[in-house]
């Protein structure tokens, strides 16, 4: 019998009836079972196999309620009263504020576990509302009713492009669980779904749409548009080759944890599922987030040593963070000139130039301001690369400064003062300071994560050490290519390029035989040719023996230099040499993410989603630097903080005085505190941190009115350097009150979809105004704070102004872009409405 039956009360009981009562009685005095009561009777037999049962049983661990938790969202959370009471939450009439029964995100957590279990159930809630509108939504439209035959069954009189009918669902494979779980290790289907009836157009869409790793929901309709069950699941492969009309065979992954609850349940939820919805991929990348937050909780992450207090929000707020005071830092190409470091030190009591100015500087920092900063410099050879030129302001060089210590760094940047710079500057600095270490680059948003890799790709870094994970990549300009797969045709595409140089050096050392077959013969003809013949010219002298080699670019006394650079080209073929033994794909892309990339950028929805792949493969970062992190859910922030066991440093550059993460739900935004991000979190807890303080973004009036919102935010440019007013314009900024317009201020033709026809037609009017001034297109953005806003001005200005349309997008999405010109509908007219939170201003 296996040990694993003793904790099972039923198979233990059973076991102990072959044993008589002396013996049981003996059996629970060796292994410490109580025999006797208070007054000293001594127990019967049953009493004595009941007392075993309890004191052996297993009990459930915390990693086992954990694993047992679905990552999908069952008809109970869906369509349960928390779901209904929080999207509900402050938009009656009364404006009432009830108790709801949701877990909070407050300043400080009992445990991990306990932050992770408050995590889980918040994002399952949020993932839940929308699910829920798209399930009746589609429901609703595929009309469900009854058969005449058989009023339990269903068929459907409606049809939409987003669900169809589930001819079958069958399931094919459970897998046995692995050792020390409950649940069925994988539950495999085969889903046929029928497209008959639909358009080639439609058959097309749900061809190219649903592939492997996608999430399917799969809902059991009643007759009048009701959903007795809602399971999910994750398309593994499609196994039918049809096209056009007609059916469609899947194969997918069930929810392991679900399936053991319904097969426990003996519900046959599975013969009942009638319904297939597919979503957009965006809005299905909650399954992989709340599988990673299980997958956290059922084997706690090892948090940084030096950061589980303060994450907790326990002990000194400072104690994670770095000090400058008696420390020695390496600023790179920082400062610009020997003028700017006296600058940005004028606090000290004086600068020492140890050696005269050059980059890379590294800075001796006195214990305090009445010592001395000691500079020390060597002079660097840079190639085809511009250094710095942006004199940083002395607030941007300590945050700089900070961030290259060990601990946590956070960085408040207010609107127009650099935060993407100073990230750049920050990233370089590691990079060549620490040339071992690797840096993992953070974001919320594709768009912000290729504005900060742009301008990484600009510096002094080889580009075989960058790394662009995730969707986006494509959007990069340039030649080079930084996804997986670009890296390594470029590697390979760099290989024969080195190959043939090997060959051409082998000739003109008449060297007979292909040298530049493969890395391997490079390196053996390296060894064994090249480098005795530079060892022997060095001893001997005589004859440069590379002269041949180079040619014209041979220059008499640079002979070590020439040698340096043929140094590297073999070198470089070595590093290649890994992607030369290793040939399938997935083992090379593996191999560029562990060994070679030293730069890797994703957005943090990318980091949890293959949270699970990353630990697999062991990856290493020693330092996360997360850009916009005032905008990323305090679970998003955490889960690149535990990709790797081994971080030393944490950058969070972010405004915690600008816009949250987006949280749909208002019960879950304003109850359970679920907006509230980690740099939010960390400033309130009273962390220090770094606030940038000169803006040259905005006029120094516009700046005046978010002014007040920080402690001491100054302009970086003057007034002159702004010139003249704007043409057209009499003032810099003004606000103009626009009536009803037709009889009509506001309207909302749907649910929180606010438009103002008046106000669209007074914006495109300017706009209009603007183009005859002589403003171009590219110089105007047309916010505002409502979606049904949004659409409305994109119509107006297709019927007005169809050739030259500028950038319209909302308050939200804007955030961190900038743009010359703003004209800004508010939209509203009988109430104030969601611009009353200030961060909107900023």
């Amino acid at each position: 019998a296996g040990a694993g039956r003793l904790g099972i009360p039923h198979e233990l009981n059973g076991l102990l009836k072959v044993l008589s009562f002396e013996q049981l009685l003996e059996f629970a005095q060796a292994v410490g079972v109580r025999t006797q009561d208070a007054d000293g009777s001594v127990y019967d037999e049953g009493q004595l196999r009941q007392l075993f049962c309890m004191h052996f049983e297993a009990r459930t661990s915390v990693e086992d309620r954990a694993r047992g938790m679905s990552a999908y969202p069952d008809e109970q959370v869906l369509f349960g009263s928390v779901v209904t009471a929080s999207d509900a939450y402050g938009r009656a009439s009364s404006l009432e504020y009830p108790v709801l029964a949701l877990p909070k995100l407050g300043l400080q957590f009992l445990s991990v576990h306990d932050y992770l279990l408050r995590c889980f159930e918040l994002l399952r809630i949020e993932s839940a509302s929308d699910i829920s509108s798209d399930i009746q939504d589609a429901v609703g439209r595929m009309q469900p009713q009854a058969t005449f035959e058989n009023s339990e069954e269903v068929h459907f009189e409606g049809w939409t492009r987003m669900a169809l009918p589930i001819k079958s669902l069958t399931i094919t494979d459970v897998q046995r669980p692995r050792v020390g779980e409950q649940e069925p290790s994988c539950v495999r289907a085969d889903l046929i779904v029928d497209l008959s009836g639909f358009t080639d157009v439609i058959c097309a869409e749900w061809d190219a749409s649903v592939r492997p790793r996608d999430v399917l929901i799969l809902a059991a309709a009643r007759a009048g548009g009701s959903v007795a069950y809602v399971r999910g699941c994750k398309v593994e492969a499609r196994v039918d080759d049809n096209e056009g009309a007609g059916e469609r065979q899947f194969r997918v992954l069930l929810d392991c944890a679900q399936y053991a609850q319904d097969i426990a349940s003996s519900n046959g939820v599975y013969d009942k599922l009638n319904v297939a919805i597919r979503r957009r991929p965006q809005a299905n990348n909650f399954k992989s987030v709340l599988e990673t937050v299980r997958a956290l909780m059922a084997a706690p992450p090892r948090v940084p040593k030096w950061l589980e207090p303060t994450f907790l929000g326990y002990g000194d707020p400072s104690a994670a963070c770095p000090k400058l005071a008696s420390t020695t830092v390496s600023f790179g190409d920082t400062f610009v000139s020997a003028d700017h470091v006296r600058a940005t030190f004028a606090e000290y009591a004086g600068v020492d130039f140890v050696d005269p100015f050059a980059s890379p500087c590294i800075i001796e920092y006195p214990a305090d301001t009445t010592g001395t900063v000691r500079v020390q410099s060597s002079e660097t050879q840079r190639r085809n690369v511009q250094a710095n030129q942006l004199e940083f302001t002395p607030i941007q060089v300590r945050a700089i400064g900070q961030s290259m210590l060990p601990g946590l760094t956070l960085v408040v940047g207010p609107p127009g003062t650099g935060k993407t710079d100073v990230a750049v500057q920050i990233v370089s600095n590691l990079y060549h300071a620490y040339p071992r270490e690797t840096i993992l680059l953070i974001t919320h948003s594709n768009q912000a994560l290729n504005q900060l890799f742009a301008k990484i790709v600009d510096l002094n870094i080889e580009p075989r050490h960058l790394l662009r994970l995730g969707h986006g990549e494509e959007e990069l300009d340039g030649d080079e290519r930084y996804s997986r797969a670009g890296r390594i045709d470029s590697y390979l595409e760099r290989r024969t390029e080195l190959l043939s140089r090997v060959q051409q050096l082998a000739e003109s050392l008449k060297v007979a035989g292909d040298m530049g077959y493969t890395c391997e013969t490079a390196r053996f003809f390296f060894v064994a040719h090249v480098r005795m013949r530079w060892e022997q010219y060095k001893k001997n002298g005589g004859n440069f023996p590379f002269a041949a080699y180079f040619g014209d670019q041979y220059v008499e006394g640079q002979e070590s230099q020439c040698f340096n650079e043929l140094q590297l080209l073999f070198d470089e073929l070595a590093e290649i040499q890994p992607f030369e033994l290793l040939r399938d794909h997935a083992s090379r892309a593996d191999y560029l993410l562990t060994q070679q990339a030293r730069i890797v950028a994703m957005t943090c929805t990318h980091a949890a989603m293959r949270f699970g792949e990353f630990q697999k493969l062991g990856v290493r970062f020693d330092t996360v630097v997360m850009e916009e992190a005032a905008q990323v859910l305090d679970i998003e922030t955490f889960v690149p903080l535990v990709l790797a066991p081994n971080v030393k440093r944490a950058v969070l550059i972010g405004d915690h005085n600008q816009l949250p993460p987006v949280v749909k739900s208002p019960g879950l935004r304003m109850f359970a505190n679920m907006e509230q991000s980690m740099f939010a979190r960390m400033v309130r807890l009273g962390v220090p941190y770094v606030e940038l303080d000169r803006q040259a973004r905005a006029r120094s009036s516009i700046a005046s009115l978010y002014r007040f919102r920080y402690q001491n935010l100054g302009d970086l440019l003057p007034s002159s350097a702004f010139g003249a007013g704007n043409k057209g314009f009499k003032h810099e900024f003004q606000f103009v009150d626009v009536g009803e317009y037709n009889g009509q201020g506001e309207s909302e033709p749907a649910p929180h979809y606010f438009q103002n026809l008046g106000e669209a037609e007074y914006v495109v009017a300017v706009y209009q105004f603007m183009l005859k001034m002589g403003y171009t297109a590219s110089q105007v953005a047309i916010l505002t704070t409502y979606n049904g806003q949004r659409a409305l001005l994109r119509d107006v200005l297709a019927r007005r102004c169809p050739d030259s349309l500028p950038r319209v997008s909302t308050v939200d999405q804007f955030q961190g872009q900038q743009s010359d010109i703003v004209l800004l509908s508010l939209v509203r007219t009988t109430r104030v409405g969601h611009i009353r939170d200030l961060r909107r201003m900023t």
